[in-house]
């Protein structure tokens, strides 16, 4: 039976469906395979300077985090404020990308 055409909702149901969505290759998960981050992400704080200065002001985010940003606000076509409302409203985002 399809999660969606249950009639109740169980107290596991959500266990459920994040384990469907996990198992489930998407976008993000070839991209995930495809690209070594870390590395990525070290290189460009190298030549951007994300190191934290106490200047003042909000402290970096991390590199490696707003470089998956910019790679998927790039490859969808979004604005910095859908790219911020996607991000938010995932929970594949974080920790499936």
């Amino acid at each position: 039976m399809r999660y969606e055409d249950r009639k109740e909702s169980g107290l596991f149901d959500w266990l459920d469906l994040e384990k469907a969505i996990a198992q489930r290759e998407t976008p993000l998960s070839r991209l995930q395979e495809t690209i070594d981050w870390k590395d990525l992400a070290a290189v460009t704080e190298k030549y951007l300077n994300f190191k934290a200065q106490n200047k003042g002001g909000r402290p970096p985010k991390d590199p490696e985090m707003m470089l998956r940003m910019c790679v998927l606000q790039f490859l969808y076509n979004l604005s910095d404020e859908g790219t911020e409302w996607q991000a938010t409203d995932r929970l594949s985002y974080p920790g499936g990308f």
